[in-house]
């Protein structure tokens, strides 16, 4: 699998340092320790400028994957190569968004409290933009890379819990178009507990999500 990883530590106490000593050896692998919490949104920023370093134009494709072994490795290989597949064939998507649709043949299990919490979520965000993907908070994604788009990244994002949209919103509005989205339903993936779900503070989601709202609406079509 030709992908290379940067592992960004957002300042985490979560004994990160097995994930150190178990991938140091991988030549694909490095590692980006931040000073401070800055949230997923800008931890994700930070991690992409920084790959960025090594010159937009060695790296074609970029994207990001949650840390949390909820995707299995295999779906990483998949996804890689289906946007290999649809470059080769000309086609145009800007971006592949992994999907959890629990679907006959597939293993896709998540708790009820939290499919409920996106479906509540996607639900109010879609009447701000109708054309939402079906699952937007699904935290693997791959992008095209160009210079215009690495400019999506030159700004602080203003939420914690929203990169994926403030990126879609940001894309449309240097682009002056819409981001093409190809969304693919994975084939495995398993819910794992997260303390930062379950005591998220309340009052933030309600302000990120007005928001996100009122951006997603300026650029609706």
């Amino acid at each position: 699998m030709d992908i290379d990883f940067l592992f960004v530590n957002d300042n985490s106490t979560d004994r990160v340092e097995i994930i150190h000593e178990f991938f140091k050896d991988f030549d694909n692998c490095s590692f980006m320790n931040l000073t401070k919490n800055v949230g997923k949104a800008n931890a994700i920023r930070l991690g992409i400028k920084k790959t960025l370093e090594y010159g937009v134009s060695e790296i074609k494709k970029i994207g990001y994957l949650d840390f949390d072994a909820a995707i299995a490795p295999g779906e990483i290989k998949r996804l890689n190569e289906l946007f290999e597949r649809f470059l080769s064939e000309g086609k145009k998507v800007d971006s592949i968004w992994a999907s959890r649709v629990n679907l006959k043949g597939r293993y896709v299990k998540r708790t009820f409290t939290r499919h409920i919490y996106s479906r509540i979520v996607t639900t109010i965000l879609g009447l701000s933009y109708p054309d939402l993907p079906y699952d937007s908070q699904c935290g693997f994604k791959i992008f095209l890379n160009t210079s215009e788009f690495s400019k999506v990244f030159d700004s602080a994002f203003k939420t914690r819990w929203f990169v994926d949209l403030e990126i879609l919103e940001r894309f449309n509005q240097l682009m002056n178009k819409p981001l093409i989205i190809w969304e693919e339903p994975l084939l495995k993936w398993n819910d794992i507990k997260s303390q930062n779900f379950k005591l998220i503070n309340l009052f933030n989601l309600i302000y990120e999500l007005f928001y996100i709202s009122i951006k997603l609406r300026s650029i609706r079509n």
